[in-house]
């Protein structure tokens, strides 16, 4: 009888971890689909699986709905935005004559299911 009541807790305790996690996954996707982005990068880091983290001033970003990976080249300089319930990033690049061009389109992969994500 111990036994049964050790791993009803153990799984329990496994399964309100998991829901956890899921749920702050929803609000952070939540809140990141919501968002307005229009800023220049200032700085990039590698991370160990060749994604990127792009800072703006001093903010570290770190998009969870857009997967950017180091050999999509973006670099100091570059222009993210993004509008408000968009399912795209577009980084833009300054090209010789100070024209921003764009560079690149990132669509969003969708975990949840947030309006706009459907074409």
């Amino acid at each position: 009888m111990k036994n049964f009541k050790w791993d009803y807790i153990v799984y329990s305790g496994f399964v309100i971890v998991i829901g956890i996690i899921f749920i702050r996954s929803y609000f952070r996707q939540k809140v990141e689909f919501k968002t307005d982005y229009n800023f220049e990068v200032t700085d990039v880091e590698i991370t160990a699986k060749k994604g990127i983290i792009l800072y703006d001033g001093d903010k570290k970003v770190i998009f969870s709905l857009f997967s950017l990976r180091d050999y999509e080249g973006v670099k100091k300089g570059d222009f993210v935005v993004k509008e408000s319930y968009s399912p795209y990033l577009f980084i833009y690049r300054k090209d010789s004559l100070g024209v921003k061009q764009l560079y690149l389109k990132v669509k969003g992969y969708n975990t949840w299911m947030f309006h706009g994500f459907d074409d």
